[in-house]
């Protein structure tokens, strides 16, 4: 799972307060503001478009490689 965050005070803040236990190891890679930009506006626009989807079969979540790709289903 991937977080995004600021530094704050020179603390590494992550957006939404994830509970992760104490100690945990994390990578902090720094990416610059329009990639956090085009990741919001990609997200929204996801949202939206998935949003407005019908008639989907059933076991679309679990088997959507299936549907997409032609995989086995799961």
């Amino acid at each position: 799972m991937v977080y995004l965050g600021k530094i704050e005070n020179g603390v590494v803040v992550v957006e939404g307060s994830p509970l992760l236990p104490e100690g945990t190891t994390v990578r902090v890679e720094p990416i610059g503001l329009d990639d956090v930009d085009n990741l919001r506006s990609m997200r929204e626009g996801l949202l939206r478009v998935a949003s407005k989807v019908e008639d989907l079969p059933p076991d679309f979540a679990e088997n959507h490689d299936h549907y997409l790709h032609g995989a086995r289903r799961k």
